[in-house]
């Protein structure tokens, strides 16, 4: 079996909010969990601007694999201020 190298892509704008950012999460944590010791992978998240979790892909290591969860937990966080801030301004 050949090794993959996967780059992950992730919208955390405001139009994310509720259902959809939990599904994208739930998604990516089970994708993250079936990645193959061979595998390398990078995760891009973007909501007007864009994050990139590494310069480079990585090795699908445990270590990796929870940095690459802990950097979708933080997109998904940086989600609910922005929100706030909108609904904010909006009133």
């Amino acid at each position: 079996i050949r090794a993959r190298e996967l780059v992950f892509v992730l919208d955390t704008s405001g139009s994310m909010r509720g259902f959809p950012i939990e599904k994208s999460k739930e998604v990516m944590t089970r994708m993250l969990g079936a990645m193959r010791k061979d595998d390398t992978f990078n995760v891009i998240t973007f909501a007007g601007d864009h994050h990139v979790l590494w310069p480079a892909p990585r090795p699908a290591t445990e270590e990796n694999l929870k940095l690459a969860q802990a950097f979708v937990e933080v997109a998904h966080d940086r989600l609910a201020p922005r929100v706030a801030e909108v609904v904010g301004d909006a009133s």
